[in-house]
């Protein structure tokens, strides 16, 4: 009997899904059909040249209610006639001998036919292969293809940014540089204009001032020449001492003048440095503002390489994780199931054949030599070899029709999805490309941004440095004004009070005072700053005294004899004092003051100990007490407050008093405070918490476990229906130990082939028939250690005759915790054992102990 569909599973996962069943096997087989016509023909030949009813009856069941290899029902179809040869013409009866002979060829001609058609059904599957192999590997290449392309493309646009925001920061750069130069240049452009504007004030105002002192100089000294006085005696001296006094006024004005040259020229240099240090520091912005922008600017170049060095790594780490880990693996898979689908195909027409044949065989092995030795019997075995032979060809017709059109679909669906890849993985690129062209568009224009704010900052600048000269030159004509206009104003008063300097003369001699007035009292004294001296005013009430010092000083000096009259011995250190120059009494004053300076330490040294004494000591700092508490509640009941913790699970610290926390594995490390929440660590270890309260430290332990171990529950088994041999239950996995809890872990069966196949399953099923396909997916555990998801533990098989067999799933068994990435660790492994128990088609099914058992018969 040909074996026709198996179903099996290891199902974990909500049933209301859409996701493929894990573990899953279910393959929809097609019965290969066969037309039977030589059947027909060779049933009614042989009937009427035998005349056998025995053989009548075995012809007719084996013709009429024969089954094509993969379920197909047989039809009886009328056949044309055969051409009859001489002997079939003549109705002549040969020999025994003759008719085994012809047996036998038939058998020969029967088998070699059938070992070709398995040869042509080989020989197309090896071409189908070579087809899929062929196919795959060509979309397999264009995905390699497409990588390159767009490692390619995005480290080609990625350059090209980059030489953007590059140029962009250069331009940027050359504009700022421009600009402060351009500033710079300005700056001393005005401070020159300013310098020339200082000396021409100073020139023009010297030479006014000289030309004015030097007239009324003139006109003073000519005072004398103009003086008339009687000719008395003493009046020649009179005159010359007038004279002396006129020639001293002239000479003082013009000392006047050459002060007043000398503070022309110092404020031509007190503003050229002014002017200097304003240039000088309008460089000195303008040069940091230069080196800020750059700074910014090279800063954003920066931002930007690294930016986009991060964008691409990003944007090709995921498109190769996208190929790598979801479409290549697709396509592997896709792939190998083609090549099982086909070899299960193969495996279904050869076993057709191989039953066309045995049904052929055992049609004429029913003939007798004697039915066979007769003309009607000789062509009616010919036409048993004849339909034997029409139904290889129609088999691997279909064959061929069949594998061929399953193969161009799937090729044609593989080349759309292959496109439809390339789009949306061209379509994410060009996505990630407008972001980052954003991205860098927004730093450019930030370019452009700072080089209008290095343009503002130097306009303002300018603008400051012009009011500032402005403000130089104006104190500079402020500073050659004053002066001047002190000097004229003296010299003016200095002319008038020579002018009147005859009459006045002229009184004195006929009052017969012959004295003349000195210079000072004539003319005053030239003083170019107007104010005077700035003088520091005494304060009221006279000058600042120590008030009761002497009274201070007699009380020392009284406290001092005290203590010697008290002390003999400290008068050789009043001898001493007097030695080196004091008085008596200040001899006396500095014994009295150490001696109040010894008192008073004295007291303080009493205050200290009487504060030691009377004060109690500071109590130690006490032991902290730390306590903690599980999030979860571990499933046999153990509190919460137990030692040990699952991997991954939450516990709560709680301190007597806050301080600092610190813990050897898990996360965080570290805290501060009077609670500390603590999650363990993704693998088992012995974890040290501490809490440090001053110099007091107090330490729990905790060990961290893993899952060990799986048990399951059966929750309900499920119905195959009657007639087909087969058996399934609903599981639930639970998680040991249970003194713990699991609920921030999950797990995982991982796929894998069978063991241990024997019997019945390994008769009719291949290797990759009996696939474990878990589906390789972690799902939750509870906080009570049971799954999330429901697991599928069941086997299906219409196939008979059924016959004891058995077969094994060993499936590693993997957990992580939520917060962990990666494939997990491996805790154990859980055998799934499917048996056929006898030929009655009973199955059991086994794992983790749970099982099911069950018998065609049941529902």
């Amino acid at each position: 009997m040909a074996p026709s569909s198996l179903d099996i599973a290891a199902q974990r996962g909500d049933p209301r899904s859409t996701r493929p069943s894990v573990g899953q096997k279910a393959r929809a087989r097609k019965p290969w059909t066969t037309d039977r016509a030589g059947r027909a023909r060779t049933l009614t030949m042989l009937q009427s040249a035998a005349g056998n009813a025995a053989v009548t009856r075995l012809l007719t069941k084996g013709a009429a209610t024969g089954y094509g290899a993969l379920g197909g029902k047989r039809e009886l179809v009328e056949a044309p006639p055969a051409t009859p040869t001489v002997a079939e013409a003549t109705g002549e009866r040969q020999g025994p001998e003759t008719g085994r002979a012809l047996i036998d060829e038939q058998r020969e001609a029967v088998t070699v036919d059938a070992r070709e058609s398995e040869e042509r059904i080989g020989a197309s599957t090896a071409e189908g292969e070579d087809r899929i192999g062929e196919h795959f590997g060509g979309v397999r290449e264009g995905l390699g293809t497409l990588l390159d392309r767009s490692e390619a493309e995005v480290r080609g646009f990625i350059d090209g940014r980059r030489n953007e925001a590059t140029a962009a920061s250069a331009q940027a750069t050359a504009s700022a540089q421009s600009l402060v130069d351009g500033t710079v240049a300005a700056a001393q452009g005005q401070g020159e204009a300013a310098r020339q504007t200082i000396g021409a004030a100073v020139d023009g105002a010297s030479t006014s001032l000289e030309g004015t002192v030097q007239g009324l100089t003139g006109q003073i000294t000519g005072v004398v020449n103009r003086i008339s006085l009687p000719d008395l005696p003493g009046v020649g001296r009179l005159r010359s001492l007038a004279a002396g006094l006129v020639n001293g006024a002239a000479s003082t004005v013009s000392g006047g003048l050459a002060q007043v040259r000398s503070m022309l020229n110092s404020a031509l240099q007190t503003g050229t440095r002014m002017v200097g240090a304003l240039i000088s520091q309008l460089g000195k912005a303008a040069t940091s503002a230069l080196a800020k922008s750059g700074a910014a600017i090279q800063r954003g170049v920066q931002a930007v390489a690294n930016g986009l060095g991060r964008v691409a790594t990003l944007v090709l780490g995921a498109v190769r994780r996208v190929v790598g880990t979801t479409i290549l693996p697709a396509v592997n898979r896709l792939e190998n199931r083609l090549v099982r689908n086909l070899g299960t195909a193969r495996r279904q027409a050869v076993t057709a054949v191989r039953a066309n044949r045995d049904e052929s065989l055992r049609t004429l092995a029913a003939t007798s030599t004697s039915a066979a030795a007769t003309a009607p019997g000789a062509a009616a075995l010919r036409g048993v070899t004849e339909g034997s032979r029409e139904g290889n060809r129609g088999l691997l017709a279909t064959f061929r029709e069949r594998t061929g059109g399953i193969l161009g679909s799937v090729f044609q669906a593989l080349t759309a999805g292959a496109a439809q890849i390339t789009a949306h993985v061209g379509g994410l690129l060009g996505q990630a490309q407008n972001a980052v062209a954003g991205t860098v568009g927004r730093i450019v224009a930030g370019f452009g941004q700072i080089t209008a704010a290095v343009s503002e900052f130097a306009g303002s600048l300018l603008r400051s440095l012009t009011s500032a000269v402005g403000d130089v030159v104006g104190f500079v004509q402020g500073l050659i004004q004053d002066p001047a206009r002190a000097l004229t104003d003296y010299a003016g008063s200095a002319l008038t009070a020579i002018t009147g300097l005859p009459a006045r003369l002229a009184r004195n001699v006929l009052s017969g005072d012959f004295t003349v007035p000195s210079l000072g009292d004539l003319v005053g004294h030239f003083r170019p700053a107007s104010g005077g001296p700035i003088t520091k005013p005494r304060p009221p009430g006279g000058p600042i005294t120590l008030p009761g010092l002497r009274l201070i000083l007699l009380v020392l000096a009284t406290f001092g004899a005290i203590i010697v009259y008290a002390f003999p011995q400290l008068m050789a250190v009043v001898t001493a004092l007097v030695a080196l120059g004091l008085t008596p009494l200040g001899a006396l004053i500095v014994v009295g003051l150490a001696a109040i300076l010894v008192l008073v330490a004295l007291l303080l040294l009493l205050y200290l100990l009487w504060k030691l004494a009377t004060s109690k000591p500071k109590p130690p700092d006490p032991e902290p007490v730390i306590t903690h508490e599980t999030a979860f509640t571990a499933p046999d009941g153990s509190p919460k407050s137990r030692g040990e913790v699952g991997v991954g699970e939450k516990v709560l610290f709680t301190g007597s008093a806050s301080g600092a926390w610190t813990a050897t594995a898990g996360t965080p490390a570290s805290g501060t405070g009077d609670k500390f929440t603590w999650t363990a660590p993704d693998r088992a270890a012995t974890a040290t918490i501490t809490l440090t309260v001053g110099a007091k430290s107090k330490s729990v332990d905790l060990k961290v476990v893993e899952p060990a171990s799986i048990t399951a529950h059966r929750n309900r088994t499920i119905p195959i229906g009657p007639g087909t041999a087969g058996a399934g239950m609903k599981l639930t996995f639970h998680y040991s130990p249970k003194h713990v809890s699991f609920g921030n872990v999950e797990a995982k069966e991982v796929s894998g082939p069978a063991t241990n196949i024997t019997g019945y399953f390994r008769k009719h099923f291949s290797d990759a028939d009996l696939w474990h396909d878990s589906g390789d997916t972690f799902y939750p555990i509870k906080e009570n250690n049971e799954d999330s998801a429901e697991d599928t533990a069941s086997l299906t098989s219409p196939i008979t005759p059924w016959e004891a067999g058995t077969f094994d799933w060993i499936i590693p068994n993997h957990f992580k915790t939520k917060t962990e990435s990666g494939d997990g660790k491996k805790f154990t492994d859980v055998t799934q054992a499917f048996q056929m128990l006898d030929a009655t088609g009973r199955v059991r099914i086994d794992k983790a102990g749970a099982s099911v058992e069950r018998s065609p018969s049941d529902p």
